[in-house]
């Protein structure tokens, strides 16, 4: 009885109804985008100081 009771109850299950996607953010896309003009501003002021260093140093 046990084991009918386990298959029948099996049958009755539904899948839950999935949510409706929510719309992409705006602000993620805006933030990596200065994230990376930041980073890539850092990395052209870094290679200025060492192209400075090594011309002063000749």
């Amino acid at each position: 009885m046990l084991v009918q009771d386990f298959f029948s109850a099996a049958k009755e299950i539904r899948t839950p109804t999935p949510f409706q996607a929510l719309p992409p953010q705006g602000s993620a896309s805006t933030n990596f985008a200065i994230a990376a003009i930041f980073k890539t501003n850092i990395l052209l002021r870094l290679a200025n100081i060492i192209l400075n260093l090594e011309s002063g140093k000749k």
